[in-house]
C-alpha cells in the first residue's frame, strides 16, 4: 500500500501552511496599519471569519499542485528524472510563494489607498493595466520589492520545501482521488458562500478585515 504522506501530501501541506501563514499575517498587518482601533471581540471576529474565507480560497491554490502530482510520476526507479522533478518542484514552490507575497504587498498598497480589500476598483485596474503599471512603477520601488521578494522566496523554499526520500511511491488512485477532492472543494465552497457573511454593521474595517483579498477580488470580478 502506498504512503499517503509522500511527495504530494507533504507539499500540499507546505503550500497550505505558507498560504495560511501569509494571509493571516497580512490580516493582522492591515489591522495594525489601519487608523482604527479594535476591541478583543472585534479581533476575534475578523480573525475567525477571515480564516473561514481563507480556507474557502485555499483549495483553488492547492488544485494546480494536486493535478501536477496526479499527472507526473514520482520516478522512484529513475534517480535522474527524480532529480529533475525535484528541481522543477522548487520552481513551483517559488512561484506559489511569490504569488502569495506579491498579493500581500498589493493588498497593503490597495488598503493604503482605499482602506479596503480588493474590490471593483481593483478589477478596473485590470482593464487599464498599462496605465496602472506605469503609475505603480512611478509610486513604488517595484524592482527593489521584486528583488526582495525573490530573495525571500529562494531562502524559504530552499530551507522548507519538502524533500522526498521514501522509496515507495503513492498509488495513482490515491493521487487522482486527492486531486478530485481538492477540485470538488474548490468548485463547491466558492459557490455556496456569500461575501455578505463578512458584513459587520458596526465597523466597516472589521468587515473588510474579515475577508480574504483573493476571494474579494474574485467576487468583485464576477459581479462587476
Amino acid at each position: 500500500m502506498g504512503h499517503v504522506t509522500s511527495r504530494g501530501g507533504k507539499r500540499l501541506a507546505w503550500i497550505a501552511g505558507i498560504f495560511l501563514a501569509i494571509v493571516t499575517m497580512t490580516r493582522i498587518g492591515l489591522a495594525l496599519f489601519s487608523d482604527a482601533s479594535y476591541g478583543l471581540g472585534e479581533w476575534g471576529h475578523f480573525l475567525a471569519t477571515g480564516l473561514f474565507y481563507d480556507l474557502l480560497v485555499l483549495p483553488c491554490f492547492l488544485l494546480p499542485w494536486a493535478l501536477y502530482d496526479a499527472i507526473i510520476p514520482e520516478f522512484k526507479d529513475h534517480p535522474r528524472f527524480k532529480r529533475i522533478e525535484v528541481i522543477w518542484s522548487y520552481l513551483w514552490a517559488g512561484a506559489y510563494l511569490a504569488v502569495f507575497l506579491i498579493t500581500a504587498a498589493a493588498e497593503f498598497a490597495f488598503w493604503n489607498e482605499f482602506n479596503s480589500r480588493f474590490d471593483f476598483i481593483a478589477v478596473d485596474y485590470l482593464v487599464y493595466t498599462h496605465e496602472v503599471i506605469g503609475n505603480i512603477r512611478e509610486s513604488y520601488p517595484v524592482a527593489l520589492w521584486l528583488s526582495f521578494v525573490l530573495a525571500i522566496c529562494i531562502a524559504i523554499c530552499w530551507k522548507t520545501w519538502p524533500r522526498t526520500r521514501r522509496a515507495e511511491a503513492t498509488r495513482w488512485t490515491w493521487r487522482w482521488g486527492r486531486a478530485g477532492v481538492v477540485a470538488a472543494a474548490a468548485a463547491v465552497t466558492l459557490n455556496i458562500v456569500d461575501i455578505r457573511y463578512a458584513d459587520d454593521k458596526d465597523n466597516a474595517y472589521v468587515a473588510q478585515l474579515s475577508l480574504n483579498g483573493t476571494y474579494a477580488f474574485a467576487y468583485a470580478f464576477r459581479h462587476n
